[in-house]
């Protein structure tokens, strides 16, 4: 077992209203289910990005108080038990091909990609409020001061709080019918669905695993993805390469870390251009579009797409994102909108990227293509490398650079290399092969 000989200062510790929101719900249980690690993800997020307005919460509040999500799940009894709480697709795709080689019999699921996607009401339960709880709680919060830390956010966390509550009645009725032998998480730090389970199977005595689906790494300033590594809920993370193990093992022990890969990446696909020459490239912005690095950065490429006509320029946003956000910036002909639905091929057909910080820069390692990334403050440090600007005239210097096939040889020998950093390959079978033979083992050994 290898631990980490300096402990790491968390953002509990750094921030007055996440620490003081930790020490409130650290006190709180339902069911003898802890509410911290249930709660931590929305008080992160709520730490960086609070309500917009007090209709919306009017709203989620109502929504609390009287409705509550379905669950679509399969049946059979202790079977691994698989959960996917969210509707966005790439991630649903990652999940389905992590899972593709266990054996069917083996494994239920709880899917609700199909289920949150669709529009209709009938997707909720509609209940009355549950008074008696909601008083428990607000006694607890009473003695605990979260008045004085959550202010006129009060009534939104309290109502909150007991949805999540109810949510783990719910669960808990699901759980024990089912009884799994082990259970796997889409992502138990942050979705509370995927965080309920994992502890309900650790309250029973069996292993939990949550699985890695976009970059964990150490920001050098504050963000709500910082959750990722700082509220390690599972027995075990499933993770994709060396890369991300040296993340975790700073806030855990290396044993509850297991390398298996990326199910999307079984291989490394070579880049047989020996010479750059581009026609097309595209632009990946990050999530949160409306930042300003997002906005800057896409100013730099919209002068740059117009003193370069010959290259057509795509754009692509995160899913979350809105092209609204950009409209005033683009006004370069060569620089179009283009959403992307498989990030692989989009990647494959383009001759370079360009990002800022998003998961793509990990996965676009594995063309060896040039990737030029916008460097601000902000730009996490995912490799070493003379690939970053910072204005338009940097990039034209970058673009000049790779006109050496020496230069451009260099730069795909550095990808590749930091590909099998990322993404670990197993010398014998798939990585979901990999997945099952490594869950099995913890199973047997727990």
């Amino acid at each position: 077992m290898k631990l980490h000989n300096k402990k790491k200062k968390l953002w509990t510790e750094k921030f007055p209203f996440i620490g003081k929101s930790k020490k409130i719900y650290s006190k709180l249980f339902h069911r003898g289910i802890p509410l911290w690690p249930i709660m931590a993800g929305e008080i992160y997020m709520f730490n960086n990005t609070s309500l917009e307005s007090s209709f919306e919460e009017f709203f989620m509040i109502i929504k609390f108080l009287f409705s509550m999500d379905k669950f679509n799940i399969g049946e059979g009894k202790d079977k691994i038990l698989v959960s996917y709480p969210m509707a966005r697709e790439d991630h649903h795709n990652l999940v389905m091909k992590s899972i593709e080689k266990f054996p069917k019999k083996e494994i239920v699921l709880l899917d609700n990609y199909y289920w949150k996607k669709r529009k209709s009401i009938l997707k909720y339960k509609f209940r009355f409020p549950d008074i008696a709880l909601l008083f428990k709680i607000w006694r607890k919060f009473k003695k605990e001061g979260a008045k004085k830390v959550f202010g006129k956010h009060f009534l939104y966390f309290l109502t909150r709080t007991y949805f999540r509550c109810k949510q783990i009645e719910s669960l808990e009725e699901i759980y024990s019918r089912l009884k799994p032998r082990a259970h796997i998480a889409f992502c138990s730090q942050t979705f509370a669905e995927d965080t309920i389970l994992a502890l309900l199977s650790q309250k029973d005595g069996k292993p939990t695993f949550t699985l890695q689906h976009g970059l964990i790494v150490e920001y050098p300033y504050f963000t709500s993805q910082s959750i990722l590594q700082e509220n390690l809920v599972s027995d075990y993370s499933l993770v994709w390469g060396k890369k991300t193990a040296e993340v975790l093992e700073k806030y855990t022990d290396s044993s509850k870390i297991i390398v298996v890969g990326n199910p999307k990446y079984n291989i490394m696909e070579e880049n047989k251009t020996n010479k750059f020459n581009p026609t097309t490239g595209t632009i990946f912005l990050p999530v949160i579009g409306t930042s300003s690095p997002s906005k800057k950065m896409l100013a730099i490429l919209n002068n740059f797409a117009k003193n370069h006509p010959e290259i057509k320029f795509n754009l692509s946003l995160h899913p979350f994102d809105d092209i609204k956000n950009y409209s005033e910036i683009i006004t370069a002909t060569n620089l179009k909108y283009c959403p992307v639905k498989n990030v692989s091929e989009t990647i494959k057909n383009s001759d370079f990227i360009v990002i800022h910080n998003t998961t793509i820069a990990i996965e676009s390692l594995q063309y060896g293509k040039p990737i030029f990334r916008y460097s601000d403050d902000f730009l996490v440090k995912l490799w070493k490398n003379d690939d970053c600007f910072k204005s338009e005239k940097d990039l034209e210097k970058l673009f000049r650079k790779l006109n050496n096939p020496k230069k451009y040889l260099s730069w795909s020998k550095k990808y590749q290399k930091e590909f099998r950093e990322n993404f670990y390959q197993p010398k014998e079978g798939t990585v979901s092969e990999n997945y099952y033979k490594k869950v099995l083992e913890k199973i047997k050994d727990f």
